[in-house]
This record gives structure tokens, sequence and C-alpha cells, in this order.
């Protein structure tokens, strides 16, 4: 199936994505609100032209739901941004491109991050089978039947499988939702720099295989750990993030919620993120604060870059020509090369200010390959920067990508 189009707003001059390359550009909060919200209402009402029917016949009140978040008038600011920039929208995303698994649990995630946002209503629904999901950063109890009471100050869940039910209630305070009925969720980073734990086993199915099954990645296993010395240097690597690059600190927040720490061979960093799931980043479970902050600067890059994807192309194939990428050692499609070059020109960028205010990478555990990693980035993207700059190829969200973060870097 051909992906749908999913409009954003008006956009008179493509030099509104500038600030979308880098926060030099002076990425705005409207903008990535209003481009992030105008694309999950779409892929809701896409949904819903599609499987309204069908999620009225499974429960009671969802659809309604649903149809009162795309009729709604849009706040477009940094609530809703967290709201919709959420894995449950990524989920409805991927389905309607590949209408593989059950409508009734596309439409119940959005229900229950609808609810989680305060919107106040009573609905339920039946799945198709047992399945766990997510209110907030909470993992529910598989269930086959879910019923949700919601006023503005409460939910309560009932989950219903082999007709055992069980009650969940929730309670909304000064700082967000909380519940005896459950562990509290595990958060992560500083006070400007907060994210909530995302263990696989708290993924949807569609979604831990997406993260988890790159090509790219070298985790020596799928299984999420969330160990205390990896907790300790996320700490540490907030906290660096805002001392050695202040600007970095919202071009993170306003984009990554959610880390999944993944086990990894020892010296080996990775980190990955796609299109289909907002907000989620996973990463190696290396308790070492630089490794960390390079990888969440890197990943909230390709955040923005996804965002952008939903709006307008970022090539438009006129130059098909393979490219040599250093940073996966092969040659690569024109697209990648683009990818690469914004994510890594970032990592540099913000290694650059850390240099600037003073903080370099110290040899506290770290292999040698980050003590000179300003200058190793610096030479591995001269060679993109020369083929980005030579065709013509990018469409002019490509370019709007690409050339305030060359002129930054350059200048």
């Amino acid at each position: 199936m051909r992906e749908p189009p999913l409009a954003g707003p008006d956009r008179p001059d493509p030099s509104i994505f500038d600030g979308l390359s880098c926060p030099s550009a002076g990425p705005n909060d409207d903008l990535v609100a209003t481009l992030a919200v105008e694309h999950a209402r779409n892929v809701v009402s896409s949904f819903l032209s599609q499987h309204a029917a069908c999620v009225a016949s499974v429960s009671t009140d969802l659809r309604d739901q649903l149809e009162r978040f795309c009729d709604a008038p849009a706040r477009y600011d940094a609530t809703e941004l967290r709201m919709v920039w959420d894995p449950a929208f990524g989920d409805a995303h991927a389905f309607l491109l590949r209408q593989d698994g059950d409508p009734a649990a596309v439409a119940a995630l959005i229900g229950l991050r609808l609810t989680a946002d305060n919107a106040a209503g009573d609905w339920d629904v039946r799945l198709d089978r047992p399945q766990s999901l997510r209110f907030g950063p909470w993992t529910l109890p598989a269930a086959e039947h879910l019923t949700v009471e919601a006023s503005s100050g409460g939910v309560t869940i009932h989950t219903t499988c082999s007709a055992r039910t069980q009650t969940h209630a929730f309670v909304r305070g000064d700082h967000g939702w909380t519940t005896v009925d459950a562990d509290a969720p595990v958060r992560v980073g500083s006070r400007r720099l907060t994210f909530d734990v995302l263990l696989s086993s708290a993924m949807s199915p569609g979604s831990a295989e997406r993260l988890l099954s790159a090509d790219a990645y070298a985790f020596s296993e799928s299984a999420s750990n969330c160990s205390d010395g990896w907790r300790l240097a996320c700490h540490d690597a907030a906290e660096l993030i805002a001392l050695a690059a202040p600007d970095y600190v919202d071009w993170v927040a306003r984009v990554v919620n959610w880390l999944t720490p993944v086990s990894s061979e020892a010296g080996t960093f990775n980190s990955g993120s796609e299109r289909f799931s907002p907000g989620v980043v996973c990463m190696s479970d290396h308790a070492l604060a630089w490794p960390i902050a390079e990888m969440l600067v890197h990943e909230a890059s390709h955040q923005y870059m996804n965002l952008l994807t939903f709006v307008d192309p970022l090539v438009n194939g006129a130059d098909e020509q393979l490219y040599f990428s250093p940073f996966r050692n092969k040659d690569r499609p024109l697209f990648f090369i683009l990818a690469a070059y914004h994510a890594f020109g970032n990592v540099l960028a913000f290694y650059k200010a850390a240099r600037a205010h003073g903080r370099i990478p110290d040899e506290n555990g770290l292999p040698e390959a980050f003590l000179r990693r300003e200058a190793e980035l610096e030479r591995q993207l001269s060679g993109l920067a020369e083929a980005l700059s030579a065709t013509h190829g990018l469409t002019d969200a490509g370019q709007a990508l690409f050339h305030p973060l060359r002129q930054h870097l350059r200048h």
C-alpha cells in the first residue's frame, strides 16, 4: 500500500524548515508542534476513514474519542506535542501502510494516549487476542477486553483476560498521573532533560520489531537492561548536555521522550530510532555519559528528520548515484547520506560546543575514538558535505536540513 498523503500546514517558504537542521538555526517550538500535531491528526483521520466501522463494532465510544481528537481545536503547544509524538500514533501510521494487525488495538493505544492527556469520557474495546497496552508510562496486563472510566481528575482501567478482571486506578496530580496499583515508572535524566524508560517488553510487537531489528545495530540481545549504572550515566549525560552544549537541551527534550536500554558488546556504542516510533530511542546500555550524550543528540536529530519526511520528501529522485558513507563503510543512496550528515553533523556541533565550554571527553573508561571524536567527525563529514553540495537530488526540504547545519559547522 502506498503511503497516504499526510498534509502539514501551509508552507509558503521552505526556509521555515531551517530550524529542523540544528539548534543554531532556531528550531521553533510552535513549528515543531504544528508539524507533529497536524501529522497525528491526519493519521487518525485516515485511520478512521478506513476502520471506523470495525472499531465501532468492537467498542463503545472509542471511535467517538478518536473523532473528538480530530475535530477539537488543535493547541500546537509543548503539551500536545508530547502527547502526539508517541509510538501509539506511530503504530497507527505503520498500520495504515501495512494493514496488518488488529485495528481495535491500534485504536485502543491512541485512546489510552488521549485519556492520559486528560481526555475525559468512558469507553471500552474488545481485542482479537490478549495484548498488553500502555497507559502513560505504565504497561497494563495482557487483556482481551479493556474498559476505561475517565474524568478530569482520575482514570480507572479494567483489564479482562480469561474471565479474570483486574482494576487499575490512576489519579491526576500536579506532576502527572500516580497509582498504587503498579510500580512507579522508571525515569532517567536530570531536571531539564527527563526520559521515561520503555523496556522492550512494554513495546507493541510491531514497534519492538522495527526498533530492535535494524541491520545497523550490534545489540548482543534484544532484552532491555536498565541497570543502576546506566541510569546514573543517563543523569550525567543529561547534565553534560546542559553544561557543555546548552542549545542541545531543548533540541533533545522536544522530541525524545522514551529511552530503551539494550545490551551491547563491550566497546560497541549503538543507538537507533525509526519513523514509526516517534519519541523513542533505543541505545547501548553502557554506563558512560559521553557516549550517551552523543547518542541523544544523534537520535534527536533523526527525530527531526523523520518529522520533516512526514511533511515533504527530502530527495527528488534525480540522483540515483550511491555515495560512500564512512559511518557504515559502504555506498549508500543520497537519502541516507543526508541522514548521516544531519545526525553526525549535530554530534560534531555538540562536541565543538563542549570544547568551547571547556569540556572535552576525559579518559574515564572511554575508548580512544571518543577522545579523538571531534577531529574524526570533521574528517568523516567532509566527503558527505561535498556530495550534498554538488547533487541536484535534494528537495527544498532536504536543502533546508543540510545548509544551515553546514553553515554552522563552517563558521
